[in-house]
């Protein structure tokens, strides 16, 4: 039975980045834009996206999905579709175009990457698809973070984890390594070198970040653990 996720609470939760953000982005060595109320609306949208993918079966990273990918960044900059503007339409044309004509960043970089990939486990799976989409060029105009993130949670919930959700807890690291994977070029020689202790580090941080609290019923069943 596929994981369904507590919208709530991970709405909680981003509230909790929201009030800590000013002295997180301090720590940043790259300062952030600030963090929303409509990027927080966004996000619920895409959790609610890829909820609903999870729960219909749909397998983005098969061949035919790709416009699965494509909305789930859509929903991340813009909400979903009934809450979009004319005056939007152009950006999401643009983001369209750089998605399925980027022969080093696109849709056809990504869906090569995981046909010729062999992971190990979910966290594995997830760790590699957001290393390979933050590095430089990455996979979309803008919105990589966020559409990562929930990239990242989909991969762990089809295989019955729960979602990565940013918290104030957590937030400056995964800023953290999130900025360190943009200043490295995706087939540099310094990428293919770090690439495995890249994805052990992001491991490291879906594993301690793993949550049940984010999944309907998850408080009860841990609590019952």
């Amino acid at each position: 039975m596929a994981v369904r996720l507590d919208l709530v609470a991970i709405r909680d939760a981003l509230h909790s980045v929201q009030t800590a953000y000013p002295r997180i982005n301090e720590r940043l060595d790259a300062q952030r834009p600030p963090l929303l109320d409509e990027i927080v609306d966004n996000l619920i949208a895409g959790y609610a996206l890829i909820d609903r993918f999870v729960a219909d079966g749909v397998d983005l990273t098969a061949p035919g999905h790709s416009q699965g990918v494509l909305e789930v960044n859509h929903t991340v900059l813009y909400g979903p579709p009934d809450a979009r503007s004319d005056n939007q339409l152009a950006s999401l044309d643009a983001s369209e175009s750089y998605f399925y004509t980027k022969a080093e960043s696109g849709i056809g970089d990504l869906i090569e990457y995981f046909a010729e990939q062999r992971f190990d486990d979910e966290w594995q799976e997830a760790a590699g698809i957001y290393v390979r989409m933050m590095a430089t060029p990455q996979l979309f105009i803008e919105g990589n973070h966020r559409t990562g993130a929930l990239l990242m949670s989909y991969l762990l919930m089809r295989r019955g984890r729960p979602p990565f959700v940013l918290t104030a807890e957590n937030a400056y690291s995964y800023f953290t390594f999130s900025a360190l994977l943009k200043g490295l070029k995706r087939r540099s020689l310094m990428m293919l070198w770090r690439r495995g202790g890249f994805q052990r580090d992001m491991v490291g941080l879906l594993q301690q970040e793993s949550d049940q609290c984010f999944l309907v019923d998850g408080k009860a069943a841990a609590a019952s653990t």
